[in-house]
This record gives C-alpha cells, sequence and structure tokens, in this order.
C-alpha cells in the first residue's frame, strides 16, 4: 500500500515513494516510518510497493549476490539472471520499480513479482495503492506543466536534474492536505522523498522543506505547517519545527544489521542522526503549498547551495515576497 512514482526526463529519472506501510489481516492498521526506495545496486534505484517483508527480503538477497567489482552492465546482468532463478512468492506479491544507467543512459523499468518478469517502463510510471486517486492529475501535470520546469530551473540556476522536488511539493500538498484521509485510507501518506539518477550518478535527495499553508478569516490567521526532509546516513529524518517533533527512519534494507543493535547502539545511532541534522545545510529546496484544493492558486519555491535560507530552522518565514505570495493566494 504506497504511492511509488517513476518519471525519466531531460536525461535523469526519479523514484518518488512515501513512507506509509499498511499491517493487520484486513490492512486497517497504518505507519508512516517505511522507506521503501533506495540503492539496488551500483547503477541502480528502487521503490517498491506490495507486501514489506517479501519485497525486503528479495532486496537484501539482491545486494548479496553481487559481486563487490563490476561494471553496471554487468551489476544489470547478474541482477537479471537473479531474477530469472529467484523464486519469487504466490501469496505476498509486490513490484519494483527500477532506474538503471546500465546501457549509458538512466531509463526506467519494472519487475513484477507475480510474473518475474523486467519490462521498459517508459517516462512516466506509478505503481501502489494511490494510483486511481492521483494518477489521472500527475498525468496532467506530467503533460502540461513539464515544459516549464526547464525554464524554472533555468531561472533559478538550477541543475536540470532537480525537477522532481517540485513533483514532491505537489505530492506533500495533497498528502499533508485536505485530501489525507482518503489518501491514507487508500495506502498512501507519511512524507514524500526521492532517489535520483543521472547517467553518471544516483543519489538520494538533498534537505528539501515543504510549507503547507492554511487561512483561518476569523481568528485573521494564516497558520503553517512545516515539514523538513533529509537524509542522514542510512536513514530519513523529518523534522516539523513548530510542532518541535522529529522522526527517524532507518533503511533496513541498506542496513540489515540495525535490527541486531541493542538499546544502547540504537540510542548512539540517533544521537548522531541528531547532531548532524543540525548542522547540516537546511535545505537546498523550499517549496510552498496550500491545505485547501480551492486556494492553490500558485505555488512558490526556493532553490540555494548559498544558506540564504527564507525560512529558518525555527520555522519563520523571512522572505516578504513568499509572505505576499501566500496571502494573496487567500485573497478572494
Amino acid at each position: 500500500m504506497t504511492y511509488i512514482v517513476g518519471i525519466n526526463n531531460y536525461g535523469a529519472s526519479s523514484i518518488i515513494c512515501d513512507t506509509q506501510i499498511t499491517y493487520g489481516q484486513s490492512g486497517l492498521h497504518a505507519s508512516y516510518d517505511a522507506l521503501k526506495s533506495g540503492k539496488l545496486f551500483p547503477g541502480c534505484i528502487y521503490g517498491a510497493a506490495g507486501d514489506f517483508d517479501e519485497f525486503r527480503k528479495f532486496i537484501i538477497s539482491v545486494r548479496n549476490a553481487q559481486p563487490i567489482e563490476n561494471t553496471l552492465s554487468g551489476f544489470w546482468d547478474n541482477f537479471c539472471n537473479f531474477v530469472s532463478k529467484y523464486k519469487f512468492s504466490r501469496s505476498k506479491s509486490f513490484q519494483l520499480l527500477l532506474a538503471t544507467r546500465h546501457s549509458g543512459d538512466s531509463e526506467l523499468y519494472l519487475l513484477d513479482s507475480t510474473k518475474g518478469s523486467i519490462l521498459n517502463a517508459g517516462n512516466l510510471k506509478t505503481i501502489g495503492s494511490g494510483k486511481n486517486i492521483l494518477d489521472n492529475e500527475l498525468k496532467e501535470i506530467y503533460e502540461h506543466r513539464n515544459p516549464n520546469i526547464e525554464k524554472y530551473m533555468s531561472d533559478e540556476g538550477v541543475p536540470i536534474h532537480s525537477y522532481p522536488y517540485l513533483y514532491c511539493l505537489w505530492l506533500m500538498e495533497r498528502v499533508q492536505g485536505m485530501e489525507v484521509s482518503i489518501l491514507n485510507r487508500n495506502g498512501v501518506g507519511g512524507y514524500f522523498h526521492f532517489t535520483g539518477q543521472t547517467s553518471t550518478f544516483e543519489a538520494r535527495q538533498s534537505p528539501a522543506v515543504y510549507v503547507i499553508s492554511e487561512s483561518y478569516p476569523s481568528r485573521k490567521e494564516i497558520r503553517h505547517w512545516i515539514f523538513r526532509i533529509a537524509f542522514l546516513e542510512n536513514a530519513l529524518v523529518v523534522d516539523c519545527p513548530i510542532e518541535q517533533t522529529r522522526l527517524i527512519v532507518v533503511d533496513v534494507c541498506a542496513w540489515p544489521q540495525f535490527n541486531k543493535l541493542n538499546i544502547i547502539q540504537r540510542e548512539q545511532y540517533f544521537e548522531n542522526i541528531i547532531q548532524k541534522a543540525g548542522s547540516e545545510q537546511y535545505y537546498y529546496f523550499c517549496g510552498f503549498g496550500f491545505l485547501n484544493p480551492k486556494k492553490r492558486k500558485s505555488v512558490g519555491f526556493h532553490f540555494t547551495t548559498q544558506d540564504d535560507y527564507i525560512i529558518n530552522r525555527k520555522g519563520e518565514i523571512l522572505d516578504q515576497n513568499i509572505k505576499r505570495l501566500i496571502e494573496e493566494n487567500f485573497s478572494e
């Protein structure tokens, strides 16, 4: 139960994921602290949907079967051979959305455990339980807004492969906005993040801040919900500065040994993460969205590598133009 988006454009691919998983016999219970994407092996990244335990076992097995050194095409050939021999469960299925650069260019592929096949996935592919709710609007945005992204990037002096942050902003508006209840009921929720790939490298996203706003006219108040998404070592760290909460989600597929740590070792690991989170770059991307779909007249965003932040670590918006944009969105 999830929503995974794979996009290939401008010579780069990205795999965007939420963090919700459902469990229990009827799938009625949910948590929002699961990582379902990452680096599968050199030259290949993934996003997974389906049975969490089953795809986690498969991913760990794939990594253990790969040699320490190889060419990118060699890693991919080994993977395809591994898939052809792997005994997939008949009762517990999953799909992997893959981006690979073994051919020299980044391309999307789909692995379906029910078929044991790996097929080319084109330039836009989604998997997971959120497809029926989100696909139509996503495809419309992809087809009609996508040509403008290059101009956005050029105007900001930002590498074009940074475009997935804008899709994450769109998804965060929905999963943290008024659509949250219906999305959660359909297995989509938590926090969207991405792993990117060009023809020369793959990497987790840089730190991003998402500001979701709503107006309360009777109180003459505009309220903001702020989410900082960042990766540190083998963990996703989500900070909400106004609520003063922090969520740390460990990538157990990348670091299976985490489950073997004792309480003291885990506390030391989390303390190290917390210290690093306070000293690293606050954000590379900051995006502004709106809780109410009727108020989504425009979006604002800011890329920076110079620490010229328009919002500080306390959640205070510093830029007057952004404040004005938010206010204008709520004007009739």
